[in-house]
């Protein structure tokens, strides 16, 4: 069943198969519980969120972009406890696609799918910190691509603080999330001057 399937892609199968592979076992659970107007067990955020850090061969941005908003009507629809967190991936997309860039930093998620910082006091005021984890994680995301990397190196401790309150997470998240704050660590030992690294040795 979908209840049962869903945690076990979300944990052991990850690990053994590439991310890819994963999400068309979630597209297919998807679709069970869409089928019968239940879609409390349909894993909509998991598909949202990996069809992003997972990019598969032969799909545009535009294709994500209109998978995620299928998927974010289908939330609202439905009702499902993360129709408010899709928004996130949603406006990542739009960000990476060029458009709602008003702001100087290319990270910040307010634009046509949400307001970041509405949304964060919403999310803070419901106690839900997997999905503020999440609004760092994108932005930590966008600021490597834009190479804003003072941004990035924000994000990124901000996420892992988040990480540290609650180390329980999702292994199609641990896969990105350990990616690109390995990149970012890379990045900041690189514009270190030389022989800063030694100063505390």
């Amino acid at each position: 069943t979908a209840s049962t399937k869903v945690p076990l892609l979300m944990s052991i199968k990850a690990f053994l198969q590439p991310m890819q592979a994963c999400i068309e076992e979630f597209r297919y659970i998807y679709a069970n519980p869409l089928a019968v107007k239940d879609v409390r067990f349909a894993p909509i955020f998991q598909v949202t969120n990996a069809i992003i850090v997972a990019p598969e061969p032969g799909k545009t941005l535009a294709d994500v972009e209109a998978e995620i908003r299928r998927n974010t009507k289908d939330a609202k629809q439905g009702k499902h406890v993360t129709a408010a967190a899709s928004l996130i991936c949603l406006q990542t997309v739009l960000r990476l696609r060029g458009r709602d860039n008003a702001s100087a930093d290319p990270s910040v998620l307010t634009g046509e799918a949400m307001d970041q910082e509405k949304l964060l006091n919403q999310f803070k005021a419901k106690g839900l910190s997997e999905f503020i984890r999440k609004v760092y994680f994108y932005r930590m995301l966008l600021a490597y691509l834009f190479r804003r990397f003072d941004v990035a190196a924000e994000m990124a401790q901000e996420y892992q603080l988040l990480v540290i309150s609650n180390p329980v997470y999702p292994t199609y998240e641990v896969l990105p999330a350990t990616l690109y704050l390995g990149l970012i660590a890379c990045e900041m030992l690189r514009q270190q001057p030389s022989g800063e690294e030694d100063d505390g040795e």
